[in-house]
């Protein structure tokens, strides 16, 4: 049993992303304010956790029926929380956003 439990304990330590929150930060290139959202969004949350998105790029998302640029393309920077359950709960945070917007999504 204890064997078993450390195979467990070290496969979680192998592929931590999988057992994380993941965010999405919808943005295009050459977006000045979308690197300023970056760089408030990486003072908060782990790289590791964060997709950077380009919403001219990349055309959709799974969980979304609409394209990016029509659900997003005045609002950039949006900053997403997704849920791995049920991804018509995750939380968005439109531009402006700020520090302490973050810490709180991060904290829900």
């Amino acid at each position: 049993m204890l064997v078993t439990n450390i195979f467990i304990i070290a496969g979680l330590l192998r592929e931590p992303s999988k057992y994380m929150t993941a965010y999405n930060l919808y943005g295009s290139e050459g977006c000045h304010l979308c690197e300023q959202a970056l760089t408030l969004c990486l003072s908060v949350l782990p790289k590791e956790q964060l997709n950077q998105i380009d919403i001219v790029d990349q055309e959709t998302v799974a969980h979304e029926r609409e394209t990016l640029v029509e659900l997003y393309g005045v609002h950039i920077p949006v900053l997403e929380k997704l849920n791995s359950e049920r991804s018509a709960v995750n939380q968005k945070l439109f531009w402006p956003f700020t520090l302490e917007q973050i810490k709180e999504l991060k904290c829900k």
